[in-house]
């Protein structure tokens, strides 16, 4: 008689210690999955709020919690924003958002709820869990690598798909498109500093050439095109490290600003302040006497792409740069 009075109990005592631990490890392993995905995510702004979406689902999905894959709906369950941090206050939208938010669940209406064994005997068949996480873009001083590759055409900066980058030899985009920096927070004044590495050959005809991030050392090149896509000209060594800063519009919008020529003593400069629309030379980043050639925001930049200088036929082009980018990046921390 006792034995079937305290069984009850007993089940409770082994619903606690069994169902209760496994709805509480399947939590945290579900936070850890949004707490990755936000992260992840977030370094995706610079590229739309699209690119973050897609990022954090696949990240999501990368990790598990109670044994399956971690699933987030793009639509409903992420959402770009901004994180007021004085008043710790996370608003939708936003003009420049800088934050990510998750709301991951495991619920019975999603038909993905934690089953419970022992507590189902008195009825709770299921335990739903909702975690949420904020992962926030803020100006830090960082190091950061970017990969540039030979084929990369800097006059499709920020051009739709299908726009050429010159004569139809010259590529288009987005496949010969120049590499936008992610994740880095630009602000007017700010000075950014390159440490460029590798090589890159003209053509297949010089495919055993290889060209530093300076370019090749003989003869100056500009774009057979002129101005391009609302982008001014730039006379330069050939095959060397360029970049453009551009603000949030087509670079067609505005006007084009004049033409660079760093070439001859130019390009071995201590200090510049590109504008907007202005592709400049970068190269190895660092001047004759070995100092860091320092490179100034120009006032409404948003972004900054990095691709490499020809004057024609970039598609053909081989090889790559890696590029370090030293000044206020973006740092990634989560909203309390």
């Amino acid at each position: 008689m006792y034995a079937v009075l305290l069984l009850p109990v007993l089940i409770g005592f082994v619903s606690l210690g069994v169902d209760v631990a496994r709805v509480r490890l399947t939590k945290a392993e579900l936070a850890t999955a949004v707490d990755a995905a936000a992260r992840y995510g977030v370094g995706f702004l610079p590229n739309g709020a699209s690119a973050v979406k897609t990022a954090a689902v696949a990240t999501a999905a990368g990790n598990s919690a109670g044994g399956s894959p971690v699933v987030l709906d793009p639509n409903t369950d992420i959402v770009v924003g901004t994180w007021n941090v004085a008043t710790k206050k996370f608003t939708a939208g936003g003009s420049q958002p800088n934050a990510v938010k998750i709301d991951a669940q495991l619920s019975t209406a999603r038909g993905n709820a934690i089953p419970l064994v022992f507590a189902s005997m008195f009825g709770q068949k299921n335990c739903d869990v909702h975690v949420s996480s904020i992962a926030v873009l803020s100006n830090g001083s960082s190091t950061q690598t970017t990969r540039v590759d030979g084929i990369m055409n800097v006059y499709l900066a920020g051009m739709p798909a299908g726009f050429y980058g010159g004569p139809t030899v010259s590529g288009t985009a987005p496949a010969n498109s120049p590499s936008q920096v992610p994740g880095l927070s630009l602000t007017a004044g700010q000075v950014l500093t390159f440490n460029a590495s590798g090589s890159t050959a003209d053509d297949p005809i010089n495919i055993n050439q290889n060209w530093t991030p300076d370019g090749q050392p003989f003869g100056y090149r500009t774009n057979d095109s002129g101005y391009l896509n609302g982008m001014s000209q730039l006379f330069a060594q050939q095959g060397g490290l360029v970049g453009v800063f551009l603000d949030d519009n087509p670079p067609t919008t505005g006007g084009t600003p004049p033409s660079l020529d760093m070439t001859g003593a130019a390009m071995d400069y201590s200090g510049i302040s590109p504008q907007l629309r202005q592709p400049f030379f970068i190269g190895d980043g660092k001047n004759s006497g070995g100092t860091a050639q320092q490179i100034t925001v120009p006032p409404g930049a948003t972004r900054l792409f990095l691709g490499v200088h020809d004057n024609i036929n970039w598609a053909n082009n081989s090889g790559y740069f890696l590029v370090n980018i030293n000044g206020s990046a973006a740092k990634i921390s989560f909203a309390k």
